[in-house]
């Protein structure tokens, strides 16, 4: 982390001498991944995370293999898969290009089907009358025959205004829209010289339309995007809850950031943003009632008697002005739902209780201090002794169901919380109340908690169950909130067979209307807890499957030091590894362990200590949520970074099943060879290079992976999974970066070269603005550690290269 700096110990002394803290010079820059004070990570021994950790930096010739195996094979040949230039796809695509659209293996935009400019006809027709059609005022065509109808949402968007009149003379391409036709998907549409539109009934317009609409915006502003010939038709949304988690308690991003995820989200299908503004090291709401949660609680500085701020923590140095300092008042949050209520999205609140607690806890015990202050909020038992850390190294974090402040101000809390959203569509009105990680040896060496356990017989866990089940879940449920908690809230360990088991759904209490959604989000495989979402959807819960190993955002990219990342339930999560999830065959997606060793079997196999629980009420999986938590996400170029491109290929999960998901494999790496999943993913490569041209268009940075390479037949071969992006070079230690033939007087060198991926744009200079960290190479000769060693003979010319993906 970032923002070292020495701190005087004797208080007392220190500030009588006027010696508070003193700062270390650092270079606050980042090279990738690595802070500039720290010396370059070099081989794999360097990386692990321990003895026992089996994952290895990929080398050149590593990342050329795995990117070339998915290329589409048929009949011998790679071929080309011609997608959407919107995502998410449709849930069945497939697209037949003419010999005019693709000339030499090159589109030619100008040859696709012109959904954007063309002066079409439209007709259409309704099985039955829509409250709200598509098309109205249709009118005979006169002489060219037909009828013609105004069709206000599509012509909008037409580039050329006026309407094509049949004639004798004039030929018009028509355009037939149909409601109530088709009525195995919720829409089909046929694009070739004419267009047919069917849409399955009235209800599915909506849907439809925003399709339509967003293909043609899209096709508008992207010159170089362009329609194939193809047939299209799409069942989705696979799941209603398609969700984001983002965590702003840890490092804090402003608002800005927030609503242009939202955007994107909104431009993807999903619709569920999850915002944890409390934990540990951050309180980021603001509270009218209690002011000095923010005051305090969300600042970060140098204060050892606590008064002023939290202590500095992840890398936000003694001052108060860094990533670990804001919050959001009461009117930008407005500012959020209302963003959120206009782009469809729901966005649910998380201050999670009674565990992650230590910001709201300092800030209460200072404002108990105050003999002005009235009402008792205090969070803790002030004679209980904690003996040991939480999860993340915190002591005494967990507010204390055992006093009276405890009920009193999380009360307060919810309640200010519905004054914010009251005002907005019930489909606002959400709460997430945590509930993970709680650390119990606060309840048992609490006096409080200690004589209700000895008056009552009870444990300290069976404390924490009523706080939520009794109070705390019906309290929230009283204001009016639909109800989120993790999976700690609904579940408990089996004390004699060490199973998790599910508290029944139907013992919580719950107003009239509300509802309660268990999030799976921890799961390493072949554990007890890998079964746990299938227990939660079968007892009853609608479930949302989060798991660590494949949607934990920050995670990294590939087990390699340049990658910034989390290594903690996932050494690394790619794009493809997120793209190849199948949350309906959850087992199946048991790539590594823990530890990075290949798994060749399932990821719950049965055994006297292991249950496996199948899944038998899948209409309870209600969706999937993809998860950022920001302890190493200090910026919010890193935070975009760190989302995409893999949100884009979280949200085609979420909105279509892939034809290959619900296949059983004894092997669960089996998928990566079949021919369905190749096509599929190679459509989705299609589609997102669209994608990340908008996010270049529009600032945002995204992930670019490291390029690979290798030698064949007297040639070479370069290829980037990102593979409509370019590759660079330059000889290591040189400052360009230059095209393929540029660098080939090095070929006949042992020279240690660099290569990146680059992205879509570029300076007056032809340098790129935004480039992966370097893989490195050797044309010739040696093998450093941590770099690829490929052969290049004297004789041989580099600008014999071959590219294959």
């Amino acid at each position: 982390m970032p923002n070292w700096y020495i701190a005087c110990v004797d208080y007392e002394l220190c500030s009588a001498k006027n010696l508070d803290f003193t700062k270390v010079s650092t270079d606050y820059g980042f090279t990738f991944n690595r802070p500039n004070f720290v010396t370059e990570f070099r081989g794999d021994q360097m990386t692990k995370r321990d003895i026992l950790d089996a994952s290895t930096v990929p080398i050149a010739q590593d990342v050329w293999m795995m990117n070339n195996n998915l290329k589409v094979v048929e009949n011998g040949k790679s071929v080309e898969k011609y997608g959407l230039p919107i995502l998410p796809n449709p849930s069945n695509y497939k697209s037949t290009p003419s010999t005019l659209q693709i000339q030499n293996g090159i589109e030619q935009p100008n040859n696709g089907i012109p959904i954007h400019s063309r002066k079409w006809v439209y007709e259409y027709l309704e099985a039955k009358a829509c409250p709200t059609p598509i098309c109205t005022n249709c009118m005979p065509n006169g002489s060219g025959g037909g009828t013609q109808c105004k069709c206000q949402v599509l012509e909008e968007r037409q580039n050329y205004g006026e309407k094509c009149i049949p004639s004798a003379s004039t030929q018009c391409s028509t355009w037939l829209i149909r409601v109530g036709y088709v009525h195995d998907v919720k829409w089909k549409l046929s694009t070739s010289s004419d267009i047919v539109f069917d849409v399955s009934s009235c209800n599915e317009i909506p849907e439809a339309v925003s399709f339509i609409t967003k293909l043609i915006d899209k096709v508008r502003e992207t010159p170089d995007a362009m329609i194939f010939t193809s047939q299209t038709s799409d069942a989705g949304p696979r799941f209603d809850h398609r969700g984001v988690f983002i965590d702003v308690a840890r490092n804090f991003y402003p608002a800005t950031t927030i609503t242009t995820l939202m955007t994107i989200m909104q431009r993807v299908n999903l619709n569920v943003l999850h915002i944890k503004l409390a934990d540990n090291e951050g309180w980021r709401l603001e509270i009218p009632e209690l002011p000095i949660l923010t005051e305090l609680g969300a600042s970060r500085c140098h204060d050892p008697a606590g008064h002023s701020c939290l202590m500095p923590q992840l890398g936000s140095g003694a001052d108060v002005e860094s990533h670990g300092t804001g919050f959001y008042s009461v009117s930008e949050f407005k500012g959020l739902l209302a963003d959120a209520q206009r782009k469809g999205i729901t966005i649910i609140p998380e201050l999670g209780a009674p565990g992650h607690s230590k910001a709201a806890i300092t800030a209460m015990k200072e404002r108990s201090g105050d003999p002005s202050k009235e009402g008792d909020f205090r969070l803790c038992d002030e004679n209980q002794i904690s003996m040991s850390a939480d999860a993340h190294g915190f002591y005494n974090n967990a507010m204390n169901p055992c006093v009276n402040g405890t009920k009193n101000f999380l009360e307060l809390v919810t309640k200010s919380l519905w004054q914010n959203m009251e005002e907005f569509s019930q489909s606002l009105k959400h709460v997430h109340i945590g509930g993970n990680q709680v650390n119990l040896e606060v309840l048992e060496n609490s006096p409080a908690c200690q004589a209700i356990m000895a008056d009552r017989k009870i444990s300290a866990e069976d404390i924490l169950h009523e706080f939520f089940q009794v109070w705390y879940v019906e309290m929230a449920s009283n204001v009016g909130f639909q109800i989120h908690a993790w999976q700690d809230v609904l579940t408990y360990k089996d004390e004699k067979t060490g199973f998790n088991e599910v508290y029944p759904f139907g013992d919580w209490q719950l107003a009239n209307g509300t509802s309660l959604t268990a999030y799976h989000q921890r799961s390493r495989w072949n554990t007890t807890d890998t079964e746990v979402g299938h227990l939660l959807a079968n007892a009853g819960y609608k479930t949302v499957l989060m798991p660590t190993t494949h949607l934990n955002f920050d995670a990294a990219q590939s087990p390699d030091p340049q990658m910034r990342g989390s290594m903690n339930d996932a050494r690394f999560s790619d794009l493809v590894k997120v793209f190849s999830f199948r949350p309906m065959n959850f087992y199946e997606n048991s790539l590594y362990d823990f530890w990075g060793n290949k798994q060749t079997t399932p990821g719950c196999q049965e055994s006297a200590t292991l249950r496996c629980t199948k899944l038998t009420t899948p209409e309870n999986i209600v969706g999937i949520h993809a998860g950022i938590w920001s302890q190493e996400i200090l910026e919010g170029n890193h935070f975009f970074k760190q989302l995409f491109p893999r949100l884009f290929a979280f949200a085609q999960r979420a909105w279509a099943e892939g034809s290959w998901e619900s296949e059983s494999r004894t092997n669960p790496w089996d998928i990566f060879q079949e021919q369905k999943f190749l096509e599929d993913f190679n459509y989705f490569r299609y589609s997102l290079r669209y994608e990340l041209d908008t996010m270049e268009r529009t600032k945002i940075q995204y992930h670019l992976p490291k390029p690979g390479a290798y030698t064949n037949n007297g040639g070479w071969g370069f290829n980037t999974l990102l593979k409509y992006n370019d590759i660079m070079f330059r000889k290591k230690g040189d400052q360009s970066w230059l095209s393929l033939s540029k660098v080939a007087e090095y070929a006949n060198t042992a020279t240690l070269m660099e290569m990146v991926t680059c992205g879509k744009s570029f300076t007056s200079n032809f340098q790129p603005h935004y480039i992966s960290p370097p893989m490195e190479f050797w044309f010739n000769g040696n093998n450093p550690d941590g770099a690829s060693s490929i052969f290049l003979s004297c004789a041989m010319l580099l600008l014999s290269v071959f590219y294959l993906v």
